[in-house]
C-alpha cells in the first residue's frame, strides 16, 4: 500500500538525513510514489513525520498497556520489562530515535515539536502509571520524583545509543561486536539504579 510505502520511506530518511535534510522529492523517490501522493495521505512533510512518530510510539503504548493490565506481575517485575523494553527498542533504532530527540531540541518549528511531544506524552503517561501503581501497592516509595525516573531512563539508554561515544568509552573499535554486552550491562545498571531509588 502507498501510505504504508510512505510512512516506510519517510522513517528510513528522517533516520539517516534529519527533518531538514529529508526533502519531499526525496521522499516520493524512496517510496516509488509521486509527491502528489504524499500530499493526499499526509497534507505535509511535518504531518507526515508526525505519522511516524505515532506510529511507532502506538505499538509500544500498546506493550505498556497489556503491561500495565497483567494482574499476576509485580510493579517491580513491570518496571524491569519497561527497561528490557526500551533498551531493546532504542539501541534497536538508535538512527531514528537520535534524530528525533535532536530534532526536539531546535528552537524552530515549536508548533511541530508541540504536536510530537503530544504524541510520546501519550506513553510518559503509560509509564507513569506503572510508577504510581507501584507507590499504591506499597512496593514503590512514596516520596519518588516520577518524572526524573523516567527522564533518566531515556537520558541513559539514549547516552549508550550513540556509537561515537559508546566507543570511546568502552574502549572497544568494534561496538557491533559488543552489543549484547553493552545491552545486558545497561538493563542491569538501570534496574539496580531504579531498585535502590523505588524500593521500600
Amino acid at each position: 500500500m502507498s501510505k504504508e510505502k510512505i510512512l516506510d520511506a519517510g522513517q528510513h530518511l528522517f533516520a539517516e538525513k534529519g527533518f531538514e535534510g529529508t526533502s519531499v522529492r526525496a521522499l516520493a523517490q524512496a517510496a516509488g510514489v509521486n509527491i502528489a501522493m504524499i500530499s493526499y495521505y499526509f497534507g505535509n512533510k511535518e504531518s507526515l513525520f508526525e505519522a511516524i512518530v505515532e506510529r511507532k510510539t502506538a505499538y509500544t503504548r500498546q506493550r505498556l498497556e497489556e503491561v500495565s493490565h497483567q494482574t499476576t506481575a509485580s510493579p517491580v517485575e513491570k518496571l524491569d520489562f519497561v527497561i528490557d523494553y526500551y533498551v531493546d527498542l532504542i539501541l534497536s533504532n538508535r538512527k531514528f530515535h537520535l534524530m528525533l530527540y535532536r530534532e526536539l531540541t531546535l528552537a524552530q518549528r515549536k508548533d511541530f515539536h508541540d504536536h510530537i511531544l503530544d504524541i510520546l506524552q501519550k506513553n510518559w503517561r503509560e509509564l507513569q502509571g506503572i510508577l504510581l501503581e507501584g507507590q499504591d501497592k506499597k512496593s514503590f516509595k512514596q516520596d519518588i520524583d516520577t518524572d526524573m525516573v523516567i527522564m533518566t531512563v531515556f537520558g541513559v539508554i539514549n547516552q549508550c545509543s550513540q556509537t561515537g561515544i559508546l566507543r570511546k568509552l568502552i574502549d572497544k573499535q568494534d561496538v557491533a561486536d559488543q552489543e549484547q554486552e553493552v545491552r545486558k550491562r545497561l538493563k542491569q545498571y538501570l534496574k539496580d539504579l531504579f531498585h535502590a531509588y523505588l524500593l521500600v
